[in-house]
């Protein structure tokens, strides 16, 4: 008995690991489909937020104010002259955090100039999605990137976009290969059972027929398989068969 039980084992662990390594490719592609999916709605929210934003820039200069400013901005003419600005100062034709964006307003030349870190705070927290934004060898958020961190890419002209992956989405399959694991064990904890009252009940039905054979006359004998049952009325047949001989072997 304990070879079947090896082989219950290795079935049971050929079974689990085989469903363990198909979930993990399915996983692998529905994170690869829903990957570009998402990174397909993020460039369309981003598409989107600029050109209301653009519209409302084109305002601004038209009516001279703003019915949408998420952030703070600065609006220079096409001469580089200052003609708007949230800014104290002029450090951002200098620095490395702000960003600039070329914009045709009339037939005019406008460039409109933002902090990097107003721009990615502000989408994270419109969106349902978080980004860092890369620029010039720089964070946005001012935060370390972490390497091992799940993150997808996406570049949109020259600015280069690290999506944060969902931690949630991560973990699909984790609680169903859980409770697929419970469910097998018990599956092969009670296949066991049976084998186990099955090889009992084999061995309990051959010392019964072993009896049988030797004291045919005595039936009352306890089997609880059909194919016990089955062999003993071969039994009984060929041991009556084989006395019918005899009686006729003694008539003569």
């Amino acid at each position: 008995m304990t070879k079947y039980y090896l082989q219950l084992t290795i079935l049971f662990f050929a079974i689990f690991f085989s469903f363990l390594l198909f979930s993990s490719l399915i996983k692998h592609d529905i994170i690869e489909y829903e990957q570009k999916n998402e990174l397909t709605k993020i460039k369309n929210y981003i598409e989107n937020f600029e050109k209301n934003l653009n519209e409302n820039i084109s305002h601004y200069i038209l009516y001279d104010h703003f019915i949408f400013k998420p952030f703070n901005l600065a609006i220079l003419d096409k001469y580089h002259n200052i003609i708007y600005s949230d800014f104290k100062n002029t450090d951002f034709k200098n620095s490395n955090d702000f960003y600039s964006k070329k914009i045709i307003i009339d037939n005019e030349n406008y460039t409109y100039i933002f902090n990097l870190n107003d721009y990615i705070n502000y989408l994270n927290e419109s969106s349902y999605w978080k980004g860092i934004i890369v620029y010039n060898n720089k964070t946005y958020p001012e935060t370390a990137l972490n390497p091992s961190q799940d993150k997808y890419e996406l570049r949109y002209n020259d600015l280069l976009f690290y999506i944060l992956s969902d931690s949630e989405f991560k973990r699909i399959f984790s609680d169903k290969i859980f409770l697929f694991f419970i469910f097998d064990s018990i599956f092969f904890a009670l296949l066991a059972l049976l084998m186990k009252k099955h090889y009992y009940y084999i061995i309990n039905d051959i010392k019964s027929l072993t009896f049988f054979s030797q004291n045919p006359k005595n039936s009352e004998i306890k089997l609880n398989i059909t194919e016990s049952l089955l062999l003993k009325e071969n039994i009984y047949k060929l041991q009556k068969n084989s006395d019918n001989k005899d009686q006729k072997i003694l008539d003569r």
